[in-house]
């Protein structure tokens, strides 16, 4: 029980640095003061919503682990375990 819990609050906290590190400004520009995060480098900023979109899975999952037990989190981890194989 209380390792399914730890598990759960790591996904949480785990998720919540992910989003939080692509949203956060990383450097700025001298030149122009222009302020660089995961959504303004590059031309299109598709890593930076694949990985805001990754964060907000991560703690789904945490929370449904850590609230509900049982057969969901035995079906979550099966299902992470399917999609790392695949």
């Amino acid at each position: 029980m209380i390792r399914r819990f730890l598990a759960g609050l790591l996904l949480v906290a785990g998720g919540a640095v992910i989003a939080v590190g692509v949203s956060q400004n990383w450097a700025t520009l001298p030149a122009t003061g222009q302020n660089l995060n995961g959504f303004t480098m590059g031309n299109t900023p598709i890593d930076a919503v694949v990985s805001f979109a990754v964060a907000g899975v991560l703690m789904l999952i945490g929370l449904v682990i850590v609230l509900r037990g049982g057969a969901i989190s035995r079906g979550l981890g099966f299902l992470c375990s399917v999609l790392a194989i695949v």
